[in-house]
């Protein structure tokens, strides 16, 4: 139907004009018409509102695991690809909150959980901040970058289960702290790992490795660790973005594993 033209009532189409037009019959009825213009006034778009997405990909970094770091580029590319087309595509509204994680044992002291992406704003902070990828110049560069680094660093392990546990639950945290800053959006968790959390293993008791070591260094669990006196102090898991403790300090702390990991399932936020 031409610009020029409203439908009326009885079906009929009627030229509008001016800004009402009087459809035919004894009691006339107005509809209203186009909306005059002045000349030359150009017509005025609203920027699109962003839109967020939050991806979390938390790989464990022990000794064994450099290849497998090395593969997430790949999951990296996809997401270049996917901002990058619609930017093409004239939608430029997306932003991909981004962290790059690695996941390591007890006996890899501070490190048993560490940020490579944004770690410095994360330290000043205190707490674990995104990356905010938008498919900007060297963004691209800069992430894979980051996963060379964390690829390059894998290291430690001891035992043959691995503390996954603190870095389910600061997937969880972060997760819950996106959607209070950002309101309600799409959240990707991403996990590797080749190994069981302790505790979680079938392993029978006292098993040993062919070194003599523990098998399995925390049977009951990481979460059931000695406050004290146990093979690492925990002294020497503070982090400037853990969890705070009593004293106000970020202290990352043995957790369980499967129930937090039920938390982030429960709460229905992935899609």
């Amino acid at each position: 139907m031409d610009d020029d033209w409203v439908e009326v009532a009885s079906g009929t189409e009627s030229q509008a004009p001016g800004p009402s037009v009087e459809a035919p019959g004894n009691s006339p009825a107005k509809f209203p018409g186009p909306p005059a213009e002045a000349p030359g006034d150009p017509k005025e778009t609203a920027p699109r509102p962003s839109r967020h997405i939050t991806i979390g990909i938390f790989s464990d970094a022990t000794a064994s695991l450099a290849s497998h770091v090395n593969r997430l580029k790949s999951v990296a590319k996809a997401i270049f690809a996917i901002v990058q087309g619609m930017k093409a595509a004239g939608d430029d509204g997306l932003v991909v909150h981004i962290v790059m994680a690695a996941m390591r044992d007890w006996c890899d002291a501070a490190h048993v959980f560490r940020v490579y992406t944004e770690e410095k704003a994360s330290i000043r902070a205190g707490a674990i901040l995104p990356m905010a990828y938008t498919g900007a110049a060297g963004q691209d560069e800069h992430l894979l970058r980051t996963l060379d680094a964390m690829a390059s660093d894998c290291q430690g392990g001891g035992d043959a289960p691995e503390e996954y546990g603190v870095g389910i639950a600061a997937m969880r945290d972060l997760m819950r702290s996106q959607r209070e800053r950002l309101g309600d959006h799409s959240q990707f968790a991403i996990f590797v790992a080749d190994d069981a959390h302790h505790g979680l293993t079938d392993a029978p008791a006292g098993l040993l490795t062919t070194s003599g070591a523990p098998y399995d260094a925390y049977p009951a669990g990481s979460a059931h660790m000695p406050a004290e006196g146990g093979k690492y102090p925990p002294s020497v898991y503070e982090c400037a973005y853990a969890p705070k403790n009593a004293a106000g300090r970020g202290q990352w702390q043995g957790v369980n594993a499967l129930s937090t990991l039920g938390e982030l399932l429960d709460e229905q936020v992935f899609a």
